[in-house]
């Protein structure tokens, strides 16, 4: 749902029931993240990872997307309840609705 902000919202239930919320705002275009905000009932350790993974994102072209995802999971953090592939298909959803 896009809000009059310009800012797409939506939710995804993933494998295991576990629930993913995004805010996304992309550029005119709508293939740049300019910022995108993560909430859900899913954990990642360290707990300020999750702010990382949002501020890593932005200014992120979309076919860059799960390159990007992969490479901030391969540091020291551990997410349980979502796969970094459940992040970017909520993202990559959203990102359609305004193409």
């Amino acid at each position: 749902m896009k809000e009059p902000n310009g800012i797409l919202k939506g939710s995804k239930k993933v494998e295991g029931g576990k629930l993913i919320k995004c805010d996304l705002s992309l550029d005119p275009s709508g293939s740049v993240i300019r910022e995108v905000r993560f909430t859900g009932d899913f954990f990642m350790h360290p707990e300020e990872k999750l702010e990382e993974l949002e501020g890593y994102l932005a200014n992120t072209h979309l076919s860059h997307l799960q390159e990007r995802v992969s490479a901030f999971f391969t540091k020291d953090v551990q997410v349980v309840g979502v796969k970094p592939d459940d992040i970017c298909n909520l993202i990559f959803e959203l990102a359609a609705k305004v193409r």
